[in-house]
Formats: C-alpha cells, sequence, structure tokens
C-alpha cells in the first residue's frame, strides 16, 4: 500500500499541475479478464454438463499520460475488474434437480509506466514498460442445489458458500498499441501486453453449507488452508480504448 501511495504521489502531480494542453492524454478503456489463480478449485472442472453458462465479468480502465516530448510519456494504468461468472442447470424428469453455481470477485491493477511512441499523419504507434500491481480480492464461490421428487416426498435444498482469500500481484511488463485519432482531440485504438511477475493468494479457505428439507437442516462450517505462490509470465490482456487529448 505504501508502494502506491508513492507510485500516485509521484506521478499524479506531474499530469495535473503546470500543463499545457498539448502534453496531457486521457484514455477510457474496456479490457480483457485477467485470469484467475488455480488456488482450491478451478472454474472449469465446476462447469456443469448441459448447464448454461453466463459470464458477465467487466473490466474497466484509465490510462493518464503526460508527454515529456512529442515521443516520450510517462503513465500510470488503473483498471477495475468485477469477474461475475453463474453456471446454472435446471432438469426435470422424474425428479427437479436445479444446481446453481455464483463466481465473484474483484480486481483492482495499478501499473505505473513509461511510454514511447511514433507518429505518422491521424496514426500513433506506441510501446513501453510499466509495473503492473494487482489487489485480488477473496474469490466467493456460491452453490445453490435443489433435489426433489415430482410428489415431493422427497425435497432437499443445499447452499454451499465458499471463500478463497485474495492477494496480490506485481512484476514488470512490456504493452504495444496505435491509435488512430479520428479529429485532433479524439482518437480510437487498442492496446496488448503482458508482464512477468510474482502472484500470492490463498490463506485460509472457509466453506459454509447449509441443508434444508425431508432430510433435516443442518449447518457444517469447515476450514482448510491452501496458498499459490508463484512466478510466471500472463497471457497477453487487451484493450480497446478511446484517447482524448486535453
Amino acid at each position: 500500500m505504501k508502494l502506491i501511495l508513492f507510485v500516485f504521489l509521484f506521478l499524479i502531480p506531474g499530469f495535473i499541475i503546470g500543463q499545457s494542453s498539448k502534453n496531457f492524454e486521457f484514455c477510457v478503456s474496456l479490457n480483457s479478464i485477467d485470469p484467475y489463480l488455480p488456488v482450491h478449485l478451478s472454474f472449469e472442472e465446476f462447469y456443469i454438463d448441459g448447464g448454461k453458462f453466463i459470464n458477465n465479468s467487466l473490466a474497466y480502465g484509465l490510462t493518464g499520460k503526460y508527454f515529456l516530448t512529442d515521443y516520450d510519456a510517462i503513465r500510470l494504468r488503473v483498471v477495475y475488474t468485477n469477474k461475475n461468472v453463474t453456471d446454472v442447470r435446471d432438469v426435470t424428469t422424474d425428479i427437479h434437480s436445479i444446481v446453481d453455481e455464483k463466481f465473484h470477485q474483484i480486481l483492482l491493477k495499478v501499473a505505473p509506466g513509461f511510454q514511447w511512441q511514433s507518429t505518422k499523419e491521424k496514426m500513433v504507434l506506441f510501446g513501453g514498460l510499466e509495473v503492473p500491481i494487482t489487489f485480488i480480492g477473496n474469490l466467493k464461490q456460491k452453490e445453490y442445489g435443489l433435489y426433489a421428487t415430482l410428489d415431493e416426498t422427497t425435497y432437499n435444498e443445499t447452499v454451499a458458500i465458499t471463500t478463497i482469500p485474495g492477494g496480490f500481484s506485481a512484476g514488470i511488463g512490456a504493452f504495444f498499441g496505435s491509435n488512430f485519432f479520428i479529429t485532433n482531440k479524439l482518437g480510437l485504438g487498442f492496446e496488448f501486453g503482458s508482464a512477468f511477475q510474482y502472484s500470492s493468494v490463498g490463506g485460509t479457505i472457509t466453506n459454509i453449507v447449509s441443508l434444508i428439507g425431508t432430510s433435516g437442516n443442518s449447518m457444517d462450517t469447515s476450514t482448510i488452508i491452501e496458498t499459490l505462490q508463484q512466478y510466471k509470465f500472463s497471457p497477453f490482456q487487451g484493450s480497446i480504448n478511446l484517447t482524448m487529448r486535453i
């Protein structure tokens, strides 16, 4: 946290104090989703055969760039990710069966960096280096299950909530991209990048299972300790950008 505070204190004043209008760019982006770090469970293992998979995950980004020259800039990129995935199956034969799983997690990435660029008319090509630091929130899995005979002589509902502690990732990465400026002030473009980073997630994992039905009512809580620490290249991540020269 002290490192992030230092980054903000060091870079942001340069963005907002004493600027000439031609030196600053502001970018709004729609980003690809950071991959899940496999601690305790894997999304792939819990996909339901014959079920309906719904992914409402979104990642929004903001990037500020201050140009030292026409070709070099310091920048600060911030990405907020809301992972929201549902997998559900509802089947009625001689029994009524429902399995409904939901996964939710929040990530916040802060990445100071340095950019070089080349401009030809309205086209800009750029690349550079950055230091991405990602705060990874707890991953929560909620699973609802229903098993009932059609005559309701057997009717059981189960709710299982698993909470996996988050952590952080930090490393150094490279990026490249392009913008096409429709006007002198407004451009559309893309960016791709990857990073070699250290990740640390996990800890005390809590699982709470509640049962209501003809088999009786019960609640059970269990915990295990499981962690993941790794050095690894991230997969290429991309974004679609709307850039404004201010």
